[in-house]
């Protein structure tokens, strides 16, 4: 009887030992919200230009002319 639960908890903390950090690694219910609620970042390079260069602003609902 007491070989097999030594057995038992030499089996089980092992395998609780490694599913700890998967249940952790997972984000909350917070930080998804907050993750969705985030504007993505837009990124662009203009390496050559002739004349005046706009920009669409949705927010406005109009062209802005970039500097």
């Amino acid at each position: 009887m007491i070989r097999a639960k030594r057995l038992l908890w030499l089996i089980s903390i092992p395998l609780l030992s490694a599913a700890v950090p998967f249940a952790w690694s997972q984000p909350g219910q917070e930080q998804q919200q907050q993750q969705q609620q985030e504007k993505p970042t837009l990124v662009g390079r203009i390496s050559h230009r002739e004349g005046q260069l706009l920009r669409y602003v949705p927010e406005e609902k109009n062209w802005v002319a970039i500097t």
